[in-house]
């Protein structure tokens, strides 16, 4: 077998005048996932591979000397650029000299098994890609597993921890674009996901359980989820501040406080919610206190410690359901659509609303369903086609003088 080249462009191949010659070219070889071209001639064969990233690999220390050998042939090959061994103590210092070693961006292959820390990664200024693998174990209390400081873009899949010994298990600050995606993080001493002032935080299908402070803690950096579990987390399964938050598909249930809440009072934030769980929470199911916009269809608020859902700014409701909650099934100022809201201990629905097509039947501890004494002087509530239990209205026009209903047309 001839020497390899990482770079197909620089490759000095054969040429059909040479003695040494080319009896077939072969392009999308594919070996360990990896797609390279494969020359056979005369002489031999010359496999080349062009991953794109300066990618290195890291093994656990319970790999055999069969798998070593394999990985050394793949960095002979071109398909990684290094390999690097742990030793099953203190590993991070093996992660911390592989990545360091990378030039300003590069890739982390990490190898099933599992990986003991005694201190955390971190990762400064470099656009980083890691794909693991591998469980991460904490041998001491240890801040965090990657913490990603002012880093342009960064990338981690399959991250796996359920050691109380991390307090987080990512931090990213003031990084750009991050993304991270099919991760497990459980019982983590604090939050799991720890993200302040980057351009963007994307998750996708990751789940985020019994840490012991928040799920995920997001402050001033635009958020957007889809297929996570953010639950059974000490206080709030998700924290936001920043200037917009999407979440769907996604689950926000059991967590000790709030399911969302968002934590600025100053931010005028937009938020979106499709077909997203906010069940059985310690406070509200969705709590956004700023004076910010909401937007939730196909969603659930029930059977929360407070209210449902409680929105200081604005609302758009449609489709969902806040039933069984203690306090109120919705409370906050906007239109509400074919959304029931029964069952709870306090008003169906709270503020100044248009209403249409919905059920508000009230719990056994309040008289009224529905409640406008938030509603501003002036302001009117339309009710359309709404079950208040003993009969649907039709449309009525409900104008309020300082929470007072003066007129009803």
């Amino acid at each position: 077998m001839r020497g390899r080249e990482n770079n197909p462009a620089k490759a000095v191949w054969p040429k059909q005048s040479d003695s040494n010659k080319v009896w077939r070219v072969l392009n999308n070889v594919k070996i360990h996932g990896i797609k390279g071209t494969a020359t056979l001639h005369e002489n031999g064969l010359n496999l080349s591979f062009s991953t794109g990233f300066e990618t290195s690999v890291v093994l656990p220390s319970s790999v055999d000397a069969a798998t070593i050998a394999l990985y050394r042939i793949y960095v002979l090959l071109g398909i990684y650029k290094k390999m690097y061994v742990c030793t099953g103590t203190a590993d991070n210092a093996t992660f911390d000299t592989a990545i360091k070693a990378m030039k300003d961006s590069g890739k982390l292959s990490v190898v099933s098994g599992t990986y003991t820390f005694s201190d955390s990664v971190i990762v400064t200024g470099k656009s980083i890609v890691i794909e693991s693998a591998g469980t991460f174990a904490a041998s001491e209390s240890v801040p965090h597993i990657f913490n990603f400081v002012r880093c342009p873009n960064v990338y981690v899949q399959g991250l796996t921890t359920s050691d109380s010994g991390f307090n987080y298990a990512l931090r990213f600050y003031r990084c750009g674009s991050v993304y991270c995606r099919d991760s497990t993080i459980s019982n983590v001493a604090r939050n799991g996901v720890f993200a302040q002032y980057c351009g963007s935080v994307e998750l996708y299908n990751v789940e985020i359980t019994g840490c012991g402070q928040d799920g995920l803690n997001v402050s001033y950096s635009p958020l957007r989820a889809e297929l996570c579990d953010f639950n059974s987390n000490d206080d709030s399964g998700v924290v936001f501040s920043g200037t917009t938050a999407s979440i769907s598909r996604s689950n926000i249930n059991s967590n000790g406080a709030h399911g969302f809440e968002e934590s600025a009072t100053d931010i005028g934030c937009s938020f979106a919610f499709a077909d997203v769980d906010f069940n059985s929470n310690g406070a509200a199911g969705c709590y956004c206190r700023g004076n910010g916009f909401v937007t939730a269809h196909g969603c659930n608020f029930n059977s929360n410690g407070t209210n449902g859902l409680e929105v200081d700014g604005g609302l758009f409701v449609t489709n969902c359901g806040a039933d069984n909650n203690t306090s109120n099934g919705i409370r906050g100022d906007g239109v509400v659509v074919e959304t029931d809201a029964t069952g709870n201990g306090g008003n169906g629905f709270v503020g100044s609303l248009i209403i249409n097509g919905s059920s508000a039947i009230g719990g056994s501890t309040s008289g009224a369903v529905v409640d406008f004494t938030n509603a501003y002087t002036g302001s009117q509530v339309v009710v359309t086609g709404v079950n208040f239990g003993s009969e649907t209205t039709s449309t009525k026009t409900i104008t309020v003088d300082n929470g007072i209903v003066t007129d009803i047309t």
